[in-house]
């Protein structure tokens, strides 16, 4: 997977960190996007994405009116380099809990990746992401449960290791 986030990234909009979240919200809507770049003279210094909105500004009370892109953005300003590719940056989102990434070419803001756009790109990705999903609501798999594997103890192969006090072990040997 050595292609460029380049060839997948989508436009970056960007709006100046002292608007309104009020504003950056309707330009979200309209553009039909999750986040927005906030910069500060012409630079960017954050990111606002709909979850700000919604964790810094509607559940604490605040009016988007009157609250600042400044006041609920996301900082550090994290973001990629034109040279990255759709592998380092699907590693970045796992590693930082993160859906999407700017793109910059020196200090210019370029594009932005998500998590959609690498998806998107390698559809079988998609299939093994909604596995995933699929697997992660079966309680034993969401406890770290459902591991194949040899029982440190009886040696025993087994679908059902867990671990415990650093070993992994089956069923009759917990």
């Amino acid at each position: 997977m050595y292609i460029k986030v380049t060839e997948i990234m989508h436009n970056a909009v960007t709006i100046d960190m002292t608007a309104s979240v009020s504003e950056a919200a309707t330009i979200m809507r309209e553009k039909g996007m999750g986040s927005i770049i906030a910069v500060s003279d012409g630079k960017p210094v954050g990111m606002l994405t709909d979850r700000d909105i919604v964790s810094k500004v509607v559940a604490e009370g605040k009016n988007p009116e009157s609250t600042t892109i400044q006041d609920a953005m996301t900082t550090p300003f994290i973001y990629c380099n034109t040279n990255v590719t759709i592998d380092q940056v699907a590693k970045k989102f796992g590693e930082l809990q993160i859906r999407r990434m700017p793109v910059m070419k020196g200090f210019e803001l370029v594009g932005m990746v998500s998590e959609k756009d690498v998806l998107r790109s390698f559809p079988e990705l998609f299939e093994v992401s909604r596995a995933m999903k699929d697997l992660s609501t079966i309680k034993g798999f969401r406890e770290g449960r459902i591991r194949s594997g040899r029982c440190a103890s009886c040696r025993n192969f087994t679908y059902d290791l867990l671990e415990v006090e650093g070993q992994l072990l089956c069923e009759e040997c917990r």
